[in-house]
């Protein structure tokens, strides 16, 4: 059959391909096939904290080269088959119309927004030179990647944001698998700790930035009256103890708290006109809650009506559909 006229050619696919082989050389074989063999421009990569990361990384070198790999750890993965765990999944985006830059900001526990706000400029201007093959008309977003023990997730996120401009930051923290020990990002084929990326994909596609969330406020509202901002720690709302109110106002009664509770009973705070998740990690012994965001004394946080699907989260991030 001949081919179809250039101008009816379909854009080539966004490739995407996922394994459980917990062999390294098998896993990266299986994702390598998946990908196919037409050219790429980089790849995003989710690896639940089970795989050997180390063998992982040597493995990826062999089989992709000097390829741009931007990547985490997780706690479940989007596959092509849908919601999964203990996989690795990869995202491959065609040379034709994609070009892809990684700049990595180390030892966040001496972030300097300054320094950092200088370098995500600097790396938008490497973007436009890296795109300069795809044209005129090419969009930009850029993909946050952040070591999701780090506790300061929101000010660097804010930081990269200013100095991307225009250029829309979407994505989040890495896991691994809700056991809050040790998460990873991939920074120049290896995975490290105390590290967040920024990854800025260009493309002549258009694309669209949106925040899919199903959870709707009610009236009920509480003081934040003592925390710990740094530790994430709520000691106190509405000056009792915190997990004690927490469970009167969602009527737990004598139902110890729980990660099938917090996820169904998310808590939100209002920026604006909009209102934004404040997701419950843990409850303590001395009845304080421990927090997946931001908090501190003072907020107003809003109870949620019983969604109609309840799913352990940290913040909500964006997606991006091209």
């Amino acid at each position: 059959m001949p081919a179809p006229p250039a101008g009816n050619r379909s854009p080539p696919a966004i490739r995407a391909a996922a394994t459980h082989q917990l062999d390294p050389a098998a896993a990266v074989a299986e994702l390598r096939a998946g990908l196919g063999d037409a050219p790429l421009a980089g790849i995003l990569l989710f690896v639940s904290s089970r795989h050997d990361l180390r063998r992982l990384s040597t493995e990826l070198a062999l089989a992709f080269d000097e390829l741009p790999i931007a990547g985490c750890t997780s706690s479940g993965e989007l596959t092509p088959t849908g919601y999964d765990d203990g996989t690795i999944t990869a995202i491959g985006f065609p040379a034709d119309e994609f070009a892809l830059t990684i700049t990595a900001f180390p030892e966040l526990g001496n972030f300097d927004p300054v320094a950092a706000a200088a370098r995500m400029r600097r790396a938008v201007a490497d973007a436009e030179c890296a795109a300069e093959h795809l044209g005129t008309a090419v969009n930009h977003v850029g993909l946050f990647l952040v070591d999701g023990l780090c506790t300061r997730e929101e000010i660097i996120a804010m930081t990269l944001q200013d100095a991307l401009g225009d250029i829309p930051l979407i994505g989040g923290s890495s896991g691994d698998d809700l056991d809050f020990v040790e998460t990873f990002v991939l920074d120049a084929g290896r995975f490290v700790r105390d590290t967040a990326l920024v990854a800025i994909i260009s493309t002549t596609r258009p694309m669209t930035v949106f925040r899919n969330q199903h959870f709707a406020p009610t009236t009920t509202r509480m003081v934040v009256t003592s925390a710990d901002p740094l530790r994430r720690i709520v000691y106190e709302i509405n000056a009792e103890p915190a997990a004690q109110e927490y469970a009167r106002l969602i009527g737990a009664g004598a139902e110890p708290l729980s990660p099938r509770l917090f996820a169904s009973h998310p808590l939100l705070v209002r920026a604006g006109t909009e209102h934004y998740v404040r997701a419950i990690q843990q409850a303590n012994a001395d009845d304080s809650l421990t927090f997946y965001c931001a908090i501190d004394e003072g907020i107003v946080l809003t109870l949620t009506a019983s969604p109609r699907s309840g799913t352990i989260m940290k913040c909500p991030g964006s997606r991006v559909r091209t």
